[in-house]
């Protein structure tokens, strides 16, 4: 058993199954007068291709099917690695970050992070806040 899970963690490792992020994927920036430096990513609505077939559940007691949720395989791995990926891509993140708020929906995320350091004069330029922040 070690091995089937060494090769397991090998290929999840490896991208297996991997989505990538949508053409809608969006990436917003927020930096405070103090400094504080905020991000929110999201994920719009997936390409049906990414998304599982319904399959049916019986609620106990009753015996009326209902379909369940539409589910998504490999959309919550594959949501935070494209995180980890937008920043390591834009530098906005250097020192890391913190969870604000995070939400998963069939096919949709956002996370809401800020960032463990202060903003720099660079940083201001390079990243400046979003029309309507």
């Amino acid at each position: 058993m070690p091995c089937a899970a060494a090769l397991l963690a090998g290929l999840a490792a490896c991208g297996f199954g991997r989505i990538p992020p949508p053409d809608n994927a969006t990436f917003e920036t927020r930096i405070a007068d103090g400094g504080l430096k905020f991000f929110i990513y999201r994920w719009g609505p997936l390409e049906e291709e990414h998304q599982a077939e319904p399959t049916r559940h019986h609620l106990p007691g009753d015996g009326v099917a209902l379909p369940a949720p539409r589910f998504v395989p490999h959309h919550r791995e594959s949501f935070e690695a494209a995180v980890e990926d937008k920043l390591a891509e834009t530098g906005y993140c250097r020192e890391g970050y913190y969870v604000l708020s995070r939400h998963f929906i069939p096919g949709e995320s956002r996370l809401r992070g800020e960032c463990k350091e202060l903003a720099t004069e660079q940083d201001r330029r390079r990243f400046g806040n979003q029309p309507g922040d």
